[in-house]
């Protein structure tokens, strides 16, 4: 989805503070989506409501008005929001030796983190 007016939000992450911030497309109104930095990984509501970021391991919804956090996921990825935005991809990896990714395994859950599902449980294959 590509912004089309000047009410349209465009989210991006400040390359110096790492924080999560928007504006409108015309750039009229500004405001950060995260109160401190070291963010990554974003991916942007169907809706442009809300956003997934990523944070030490871990997924978070933020609100992309800035009204503040909508849910703490868990430790993960996330890799996409399902069309309805009801639900959130997302894969966990297994790191035995510290280094290297020893599992990987495939996961749904509620964008507001009341329920998660495993979907894949296999060995040697690594889901992402």
């Amino acid at each position: 989805m590509s912004a089309k007016s000047n009410k349209d939000v465009i989210v991006y992450l400040d390359q110096n503070t790492r924080m999560v911030k928007a504006h409108t497309l015309g750039g009229s109104k500004q405001w950060n989506v995260t109160n401190d930095g070291q963010y990554y990984g974003l991916i942007l509501s169907p809706d442009r409501a809300k956003i997934i970021v990523h944070k030490n391991g871990k997924v978070f919804v933020y609100a992309s008005d800035g009204s503040g956090l909508i849910s703490s996921l868990g430790e993960g990825i996330a890799n996409s929001w399902s069309p309805d935005e009801k639900n959130i991809l997302f894969f966990i990896d297994e790191i035995t030796d510290g280094h290297s990714i020893s599992g990987s395994e495939l996961y749904l859950i509620n964008s507001d983190g009341s329920q998660k599902w495993q979907l894949t449980h296999t060995l040697n294959i690594f889901e992402m």
